[in-house]
């Protein structure tokens, strides 16, 4: 009885297992053959072993029946680290920079959809069923801004689709989405300052454009302090020559003091 009751636990732990999305174990040019052989695409889950979200969907995400189901039957499916063998260079290829990311490509290793971060079952399913629409995918997304959607959601989402894997683009369209906004709420406000890098950023125009609307939300006080910091990390970037790994201090404190006193610049 021992010896069956083990054999049964072993027996629904693998069946349990082998419900959720098969990954394959080859290389990567392998996967891409085989998914241009029975055309279909190729799910990529690109990771790294430290990143915490990337081990949450492992644990409770991919094994679930439902997504194994879809992505099985729809696609070739790789899990690639990002930091090791071959997924460094793919990593570069694809602009990975945020984990984990999905990366949909066809059998000839061009992009054609992407989404990132930790996901519920439904919504995973769901970007699978939108990259296999050749009308919901990044391409397509891109495409229908160009022509000129104003449409605030479809905005919202297409900046937060493109903000890591390309960044100028992901301003583009934020640019668009601010401008057309006529009241901006606490989100909108995240959102903007989430972005926001440098002073030479559109973004930063935005911020000076809807000064006194962000100033209402968070208090002239704080909005004072962050835009004095975007203009310091500014500096900071501008003053240093990373070619030959030296700053110019005499530009920092220049540019420094018209917006700080002399002793601040050079403290900072």
């Amino acid at each position: 009885m021992k010896k069956i009751a083990i054999f049964s636990a072993l027996f629904i732990g693998a069946f349990a297992f082998a419900q959720g999305i098969k990954f394959e174990e080859s290389n990567f040019a392998t996967v891409l053959a085989k998914a241009k052989k029975e055309n279909k695409l190729v799910f990529i889950d690109a990771y790294t072993t430290w990143c915490g979200p990337c081990k949450l969907m492992a644990k409770n995400v991919f094994p679930q029946k439902t997504v194994g189901d879809y992505y099985n039957a729809n696609f070739v499916n790789a899990k690639i680290d990002m930091e090791k063998g071959e997924g460094i260079e793919i990593a570069k290829k694809y602009n990975v920079k945020a984990f984990p990311t999905y990366l949909f490509v066809d059998g000839n290793g061009e992009l054609v959809h992407r989404t990132l971060g930790y996901v519920e079952e439904n919504d995973f399913i769901q970007f699978a069923k939108d990259a296999g629409d050749p009308s919901k995918r990044l391409t397509a997304l891109k495409q229908k801004f160009e022509n000129g959607e104003k449409d605030p959601e479809f905005l919202k989402n297409l900046a937060g689709l493109t903000m890591y894997s390309d960044p100028e683009f992901s301003g583009k369209v934020m640019e668009r989405y601010f401008n057309s906004k006529t009241e901006l709420d606490r989100n909108d406000i995240q959102m903007l300052l989430s972005v926001i890098q440098t002073s030479d950023s559109p973004m930063y125009k935005v911020f000076q454009s809807k000064k006194a609307e962000i100033s209402n939300m968070i208090t002239p006080e704080k909005y004072e302090a962050i835009d004095k910091s975007i203009k310091i990390s500014s500096l900071f970037k501008k003053s240093y020559n990373a070619d030959t790994k030296s700053w110019n201090d005499n530009y920092f404190l220049t540019e420094a003091q018209k917006f700080m006193s002399k002793e601040e610049a050079e403290k900072r």
